[in-house]
């Protein structure tokens, strides 16, 4: 594929160049473009980032793109980028408490209604939420708080899932992310793939987050 210009969308105003970067990198391992994903990661290294971050960004591709994805970007980007040294591996297993307080740092005091709704679509999915996907990745992946939700932001827009990018900008907000930083982030399927900007979706999350507490 032709690459837009990524120097350029760095430099764009509104995020900084190394959550703009992380933010391209992600879209691209969500959408599977694993050229793309190797050009912005060397920026996001150019920026900033460092191998820590991929590995969390990788991490993170788990509960948002599943697991042939996330192999397929801890390939993408390789030893040069991910290098890993004695001490990394994983430690005990999450608890529930783990889960339950990495899921709160996200949706704050919607949390009973987020897992009560959870569990009207199956009573399983709360603890698998909860002590998999937050305990386990989301809440050990070692990215900041808003970093991570920005990332959220970013892979939810480009799959075009509303209601649960709408949950990830309310956690990006309350993790310290302004309402212009959330957009952009949002911004990032269109900005990467030179598709036109779907302003009914930027209204929607900007009316949205002018109601967040």
């Amino acid at each position: 594929m032709t690459f837009p210009d990524l120097q350029a969308l760095c430099e764009r105003p509104g995020l900084p160049a190394r959550e703009r970067a992380l933010c391209l990198a992600f879209v691209a391992l969500v959408r599977n473009e694993p050229d793309l994903l190797g050009a912005c990661a060397d920026l996001a290294l150019e920026r900033g980032a460092g191998p820590a971050d991929l590995r969390g960004l990788c991490l993170c591709a788990i509960p948002y793109a599943g697991f042939p994805l996330a192999l397929s970007a801890f390939r993408a980007l390789g030893a040069r980028r991910l290098p890993r040294g004695k001490g990394e591996g994983r430690s005990e297993p999450a608890t529930l408490t783990e889960g339950e307080r990495a899921f709160g740092e996200v949706y704050g005091e919607a949390t009973p209604r987020v897992l009560a709704d959870m569990a009207d679509l199956d009573p399983a999915l709360p603890d698998l939420v909860l002590r998999l996907a937050y305990g386990e990745i989301l809440g050990r992946c070692g990215l900041p708080l808003r970093t991570r939700e920005l990332l959220g932001v970013a892979a939810l827009r480009s799959l075009r899932l509303l209601p649960q990018m709408l949950s990830h900008a309310r956690g990006a907000f309350l993790a310290g992310a302004s309402v212009e930083e959330i957009e952009e982030a949002a911004r990032t399927p269109e900005l990467c793939f030179d598709i036109p900007i779907d302003q009914g979706f930027q209204e929607t999350l900007r009316a949205f987050l002018s109601k967040v507490p």
